[in-house]
């Protein structure tokens, strides 16, 4: 079953993730539950810990030894509490599933294309020289940079589109057809486009 923290450990959150919490609970939790036995009795019992601590934009902690961490808010993309961790001495940055090597999967109520330019705009800024995400392997910055790529292009090919009078499914044929053989998983450039056709 799952392992309770030790009481001396803070949990610190975005606001935006207690939110989250409030309104799905454990909902990923089941989902992920559901998937295998092994996922099962790992997920046995679990739930959320209360914050100890609460940020709305940063957090700046003081690890001790000279290592100083800030924790970034950065939802709704990926998720509503969407949250970096940079780390600027070492200038590694643990970007969640905000930039990644797999296309990003844009699931969060109100997430938008420009929400997430903005935050990709953020992490760039930050100039990491490694990219930790949630998923995958290791990268650098190209990853931030691949993820603003990708999401310009849907943007103008799906605002192209429907300016030019196609209404949703015609426009995710032709904006997929043109960009399949380069991002293969369909179901995640289908879900761009319906968020850039919606904004």
């Amino acid at each position: 079953g799952a392992q309770a923290f030790p009481a001396n450990i803070k949990m610190i959150r975005a606001r935006a993730q207690v939110t989250e919490i409030q309104t799905q609970g454990l909902t990923v939790a089941r989902l992920f539950a559901s998937r295998s036995p092994v996922m099962a009795q790992l997920l046995e019992g679990a739930q959320f810990r209360t914050a100890d601590i609460v940020f709305d934009q940063t957090y700046d902690l003081d690890l001790g030894g000279g290592v100083k961490v800030q924790l970034i808010a950065l939802g709704p993309n990926h998720t509503a509490g969407d949250t970096a961790i940079w780390v600027p001495g070492d200038r590694v940055l643990f970007s969640g599933d905000v930039a990644m090597r797999a296309q990003p999967a844009m699931m969060a109520q109100g997430t938008t294309v420009a929400k997430w330019l903005d935050s990709l705009a953020r992490l760039e800024a930050l100039a990491p020289q490694i990219v930790v995400p949630s998923h995958g392997p290791l990268g650098d910055i190209g990853f931030i940079r691949g993820y603003r790529s990708y999401l310009e292009e849907v943007s103008t090919r799906t605002l192209a589109a429907k300016s030019d009078g196609l209404d949703l499914a015609a426009t995710t044929t032709l904006v997929s057809d043109a960009m399949k053989d380069r991002y293969p998983d369909a179901g995640r450039l289908a879900g761009a486009i319906r968020v850039a056709y919606g904004n």
